[in-house]
């Protein structure tokens, strides 16, 4: 509970705005096939700051939330939801409950409680998740999205607290459920098969074990929204249950056991039990589904066979429930005077919605990320120079890839997403490549010299236009150019074909590996230039600069050994594209 790094994307795409506390803690590695994640900042918040209980309804959260339900209705069972059972602590929202010994409800003495609101609502495909610390009570505690008509409900957790007699067998679960509603006549279907009670293993009670004698625990819950038919649940950080169309998928110990249900009339819905595996696979939940008739969504058709589609609002509260209150199951007036345990603490809620989004994103197979890098490690540029970084990742293909680069200092370097650098002025900085997900990170040294500093004397440079020899096998001469071969002018080679090649003569004055930095403009998508000294080639896919006359470094992911010596260089343009790019000089500088 610091503040600390992330975003989960720091943009991954925009998330700048402001130092998140979960910045530390990666999304479900299961949540597979997606590129990135767009943080939802309306809906998201870290608690790191104060707003003091209020008698009044009142915003809060620089007008994220309200401190009361989403409509009049003051709560369920014996419930009072009151405005002044809120507050944010520097450190987590905090709801608490009391007991109400005025007003009765259900013929019983009431109790207040606290419960907030959104004012952003969010819809899929979205994952939302908070870090909860539920109250030890015999009370719910509750995170969930409701629609604002109130007939479409997905619960992140409903758990209830408290060793009171009667509810420990209750106390020992989390419910990874949702509702749907009709409202008149008031009807509400909910999963009721019994595997979507959630138990850890030697829990007693919830509330016992976050409450852990004062020194409070917390535990993540999330819920992946990705479709109409389709909920996914998260248990810190782990997919522990899945909901699609017909069918449901829940790990079990280490297994994973796919069932659909035959019977909802039963008090645990009767299920069949399809197949068991070691692995969670989407297509063994669609095959179950597709041998079911019966819906686990919305089987009595509430919603039009839509599923859930509406928008929806956030709602955290402590609730007395109507069942609970009718089965006896309320917490004493002790408990409910005792302020270590009649209390709820969310130490933050975000939500994210993925970018790159695909109906079959829950099928795919998931690749892990190994590891990032930024290429070069070290640059130096002269003031005024452009360059182009690389952002490295390994594997290529790795499922979740949540990297955003960042200056520290931009008075004297800027970097773009993209990877563009702009020297400023004279210093020296650090570009930061940051990896969200596996929250990893690694940076480039920048140094920023005069454009007459004499350090820059080290390098060889090659002027493009001064080349031995040049050769083709396209004919551009109709076109203006040279006919085979590159076109010389003052200052650059242009008219530049596929396979055009260019020859130059170095004298390498110390034998090592040297870093290749290209001035270089194309508006060419799939542009290539590689360079090759005796049997060594380095290939470089030419980055767009959007015209012809736009130079920019550009610097290949590799180095290349030279010989003490005179050597000679060949420079290629080596894609498919009949048009290259243009070439103003190269410089090679030893690195080691």
């Amino acid at each position: 509970m610091k503040l600390s790094t992330l975003i989960l994307i720091m943009t991954i795409v925009g998330l700048n705005s402001y130092s998140q506390e979960w910045i530390d803690i990666p999304l479900p590695h299961a949540l597979a096939n997606i590129d990135t994640w767009e943080l939802q900042e309306d809906v998201s918040d870290d608690f790191n700051y104060l707003f003091p209980a209020s008698n009044v309804k009142s915003n809060f959260g620089n007008d994220k939330w309200y401190n009361f339900y989403h409509n009049k209705w003051d709560g369920p069972g014996t419930t009072y939801w009151q405005y002044n059972h809120v507050k944010v602590d520097g450190d987590d929202l905090v709801i608490w409950a009391a007991r109400n010994s005025n007003t009765t409800k259900m013929n019983r003495s009431g109790v207040n409680a606290g419960c907030v609101s959104s004012h952003g609502t969010i819809r899929y495909p979205v994952f939302i998740e908070t870090r909860i610390s539920v109250a030890n009570i015999a009370l719910a505690s509750d995170v969930w999205l409701l629609s604002r008509d109130d007939t479409q409900e997905i619960d992140i957790i409903e758990c209830y607290g408290g060793s009171d007699a009667g509810n420990e067998f209750f106390s020992q679960f989390i419910h990874l459920s949702h509702h749907s509603f009709i409202r008149n006549p008031f009807t509400d279907y909910q999963p009721k098969d019994r595997n979507s009670w959630w138990s850890k293993e030697k829990i007693s009670s919830w509330g016992e074990y976050c409450w852990n004698k004062g020194k409070r625990k917390y535990i993540r819950v999330g819920v992946y929204w990705v479709g109409p038919n389709h909920f996914e649940y998260y248990i810190d950080g782990e997919r522990v249950r899945v909901l699609y169309d017909k069918a449901y998928a829940n790990k079990i110990g280490s297994a994973w056991y796919y069932s659909y249900p035959i019977d909802l009339t039963t008090g645990y819905h009767s299920v069949h039990n399809f197949k068991q595996e070691d692995t969670y696979s989407f297509e063994t939940l669609k095959a179950a589904s597709e041998e079911s008739t019966i819906s686990v969504i919305d089987p009595y058709n509430f919603q039009k066979g839509n599923g859930f589609t509406k928008e929806l609002d956030v709602i955290i509260n402590v609730e007395s429930q109507d069942w609970h209150v009718v089965a006896g199951r309320t917490p004493s007036d002790e408990d409910l005077a005792d302020s270590t345990k009649n209390t709820m603490k969310v130490d933050w809620i975000r939500a994210y919605k993925p970018v790159n989004y695909s109906k079959e994103v829950a099928g795919k197979e998931y690749v892990a990320l190994k590891g990032v890098s930024i290429y070069p490690s070290q640059l130096t540029l002269a003031v005024g120079e452009i360059a182009n970084v690389s952002k490295v990742i390994n594997p290529s293909n790795a499922t979740i890839q949540m990297v955003s680069l960042h200056s520290d200092d931009e008075s004297i370097a800027t970097i773009s997403q993209q990877g563009v650098l702009r020297a400023i002025s004279e210093g020296s900085t650090k570009i930061v490549l940051t990896e969200k997900g596996m929250n990893m990170s690694t940076s480039s040294a920048i140094r920023v010299l005069a454009v007459d500093n004499k350090e820059f004397n080290k390098s060889i440079l090659i002027e493009a236009e001064n080349f031995d020899s040049t050769t083709g096998k396209n004919d551009d001469s109709s076109f203006g150019g040279p006919g085979f071969g590159v076109n010389k002018t003052a200052e650059e080679i242009t008219y530049v074909n596929k396979e055009d090649q260019v020859v130059y003569t170095i004298d390498v004055l110390k034998s090592g590996d040297y870093l290749i930095k290209y001035y270089i403009s194309t508006p060419v998508e799939d542009s290539q230039i590689q360079l090759t000294c005796e049997n060594t080639t380095i290939v470089h896919d030419v980055i767009p600069t959007g015209d012809w006359q736009k130079y920019q470094i550009q610097i290949p992911q590799e180095t290349i050994y030279l010989k003490a010596g005179v050597q000679t260089i060949l420079i290629e343009a080596s894609s498919e594209s009949m048009w290259q790019w243009n070439l103003d000089k190269i410089t090679l500088t030893r690195v080691k």
